[in-house]
Order: structure tokens, then C-alpha cells, then sequence
């Protein structure tokens, strides 16, 4: 069991970009996906992608990069439930670190502060670790697993805003310096 499971949110539909923005070409050699999950690699834990049965070439991208598919039932009518299902299907020892599969341009550096940060945390099993840029909330979020109930009911596109609300004296904004946090794929246009 490790004590970090990394939920990798890639279950949306991408009506707004027009096709499946996540397998997308970034780069000559890579998606947006592909790029989530290389800088995702350095962790050395587990990481578990959230994605829906007919995408089998997100599926078949989770398992190139070492990843453990987990097929939402139909596609996912929202953040909230992927992040739900992912949590439900998981035990990790100390939390969750929730990233969204679009967000190719955060850093590798980023993601192992911010579980270095919950790892090392006197909170422990109860932090919230939000990363921040030039003041700005960003993601991943990591979740200690005493959030367990609360991530498991949540449900629409709203993701875990409810959550860092209702717990928002617990939550620790760590500053970084990586606009790479702020920036997703939405439409097209954004990966100019």
C-alpha cells in the first residue's frame, strides 16, 4: 500500500475541445496526457487514471506510463464523481493527491514539493496541501485520507471546492513558483 495515491482526473468528455484533448499532441512526442503523466513519474508512488470505458487510448496511455486504470463505469458526469470513484477504488496510507490529466505544464519539481510538503506535514493523515502561484490557488490539491467520507460523496464539476471550503483553516497554500498550476486545456488554443 503506498502512503501517496496519485488520482489522475481523465474521465471528462472534452466537449469544448472538439476530440479528446487529452491525447492531443504537445509536443512531436507527446500528448497532453503523456506529459501529465511523465512529470508525474518522478513521485516513485502510485498513480491511479480515472477514465471512462470508450477511451481506450487514455487507457492504453495509463498502462505505457505504469499506471493503474480506473475505468469509471460510463463517462463521468463530472470532477466531483471521478474524484469520488478514484478515492473509493484506493487506500492509500496518508492521502491523495488529486491532478487533473489537462494541466500538462506543472512541473515534476512541483508535484514532488507539494507530497513532500503532506508528507512531511504535523497534520499528517489530516492536511490539505494547495499549491499557489503569485497568490492564485491552484492544482494538484493533496488530501489527507481523514477527507476519505468527504471525497467519496462528492459529485457534479465542481471537484473538491466544497471540501477546501468547509476545511479552510486546515488548508495549507504553499506558494511555488510554477504558473504551470493556473494553466489548462481547454480549447484548442491553449496549446498554442
Amino acid at each position: 500500500m503506498a502512503d501517496v495515491q496519485v488520482l489522475v482526473l481523465a474521465a471528462g468528455r472534452s466537449s469544448r475541445f472538439g476530440s479528446q484533448k487529452l491525447l492531443h499532441p504537445l509536443t512531436p512526442s507527446s500528448s497532453v496526457l503523456g506529459e501529465t503523466l511523465s512529470q508525474l513519474a518522478i513521485l516513485g508512488t502510485s498513480v491511479g487514471v480515472v477514465c471512462s470505458p470508450d477511451n481506450p487510448g487514455v487507457i492504453d496511455l495509463a498502462k505505457i506510463f505504469g499506471c493503474e486504470s480506473l475505468v469509471f463505469p460510463e463517462v463521468s458526469p463530472g470532477l466531483g464523481d471521478s474524484i469520488a470513484f478514484g478515492v473509493s477504488k484506493t487506500s492509500p496510507q496518508q492521502g491523495w493527491l488529486v491532478c487533473l490529466a489537462d494541466m500538462p505544464w506543472i512541473k515534476a519539481a512541483t508535484y514532488a514539493k507539494i507530497v513532500a510538503r503532506a508528507r512531511g506535514s504535523t497534520k499528517q493523515n489530516s492536511a490539505i496541501v494547495a499549491p499557489q502561484f503569485q497568490g492564485q490557488r491552484g492544482h494538484p490539491v493533496f488530501f489527507g485520507v481523514n477527507y476519505r467520507n468527504s471525497l467519496e460523496r462528492l459529485t457534479g464539476d465542481t471537484g473538491a471546492k466544497s471540501i477546501l471550503a468547509n476545511h479552510s483553516a486546515a488548508v495549507d497554500f504553499y506558494e511555488l513558483d510554477d504558473p504551470g498550476i493556473l494553466r489548462d486545456v481547454d480549447v484548442p488554443s491553449d496549446i498554442r
